[in-house]
């Protein structure tokens, strides 16, 4: 995979936000285009960025990662990442790639991103076929 997974980190809490953007760090394929505290400003910023990837907690003042998905379907991934395994359906429910469970590993860290590395490629392809078949 050639192009870079663009991703947006929401989390209200400061030390969660910064140990998942340090995780991403690991990873070269991931570009990290912006992290957050307020879902109300990833709103804004991921209408304008388009992220390829959402790093949602769920549990947020303002509105809450599940209500920040429905409003972003469009982008095409999305991994919840939260202290509350109760909301595990509701989040596969709005299309969630993974969901991780706080305090998580590193070794589930990267299965999850072996899972996003795999969900882009295979995005890439359908996006290359259908452009040559468009062709």
């Amino acid at each position: 995979m050639n192009k870079k997974i663009g991703c947006m980190v929401v989390d209200d809490d400061t030390i969660d936000r910064l140990t998942t953007v340090s995780f991403l760090n690991d990873y070269p394929f991931i570009q990290l285009l912006g992290s957050f505290e307020s879902p109300v400003q990833a709103l804004d910023a991921a209408n304008k960025l388009c992220p390829d990837v959402l790093f949602l907690d769920i549990d947020m003042p303002e509105m809450s990662g599940l209500e920040l998905r429905k409003q972003l379907l469009h982008v095409p991934a999305c991994v919840f990442i939260t202290s509350y395994p109760d909301y595990a359906l509701e989040g596969f429910d709005m299309a969630a790639l993974d969901f991780l469970v706080k305090p998580f590993t590193a070794e589930r860290f990267a299965k999850m991103m072996e899972r996003l590395q795999q969900h882009a490629l295979i995005r890439q392809k359908a996006n290359l076929l259908e452009h040559t078949l468009g062709a």
